[in-house]
């Protein structure tokens, strides 16, 4: 609520063409944190060993690795990531990762 109406306030400045370094910088946080937060809430519904594989994807392993990695079977990562991709709504790998980095998971 507080930031909200900082962020409109700043907002209607930005629009005057008034806007200060300080202004733009606080926008630019709450903007990539809020950013941050709504990609992160996706991942509460996700088990743990979901987000787990969700990680290990985001940084490059493939399903041999993964399984090496969590004890199980690439078949298990396999089933894990079709899990992923039908929860997050996206349709290849990629997409996992983008929402991966975006929820903070991996930098």
């Amino acid at each position: 609520p507080a930031i909200t109406a900082r962020v409109r306030a700043v907002l209607d400045v930005a629009a005057r063409g008034e806007l200060s370094a300080r202004d733009f910088e606080f926008v630019r946080i709450t903007s990539v944190s809020g950013m941050k937060s709504a990609y992160a809430g996706l991942l509460k519904d996700l088990s743990e060993r979901e987000v787990e594989v969700l990680a290990a994807l985001a940084e490059g392993l493939g399903n041999k690795e993964i399984g090496e990695k969590l004890f199980i079977s690439p078949r298990t990562v396999d089933t894990h990531r079709t899990n992923l991709m039908k929860k997050l709504g996206t349709h290849h790998v990629p997409g996992l990762v983008r929402i991966a980095i975006k929820a903070g998971l991996v930098k």
